[in-house]
């Protein structure tokens, strides 16, 4: 990977052919309104911004 001479950059490395997550950030979940129960099982979700809620 080729690195600009840029200091402090962030790099979002993905694998070839890794496929891209829809809402990454979980911005459409409607978290006001899901119920408890809900709510729990994204305690597991793949995407970690989802997780820490």
């Amino acid at each position: 990977m080729a690195k600009p001479d840029i200091h402090g950059a962030i790099y979002r490395i993905r694998r070839k052919g890794a496929h891209k997550v829809k809402d990454p950030r979980g911005r459409f979940l409607d978290a006001a309104r899901l119920t408890p129960a809900a709510l729990a099982r994204h305690l597991d979700d793949a995407r970690p911004v989802v997780r820490s809620g």
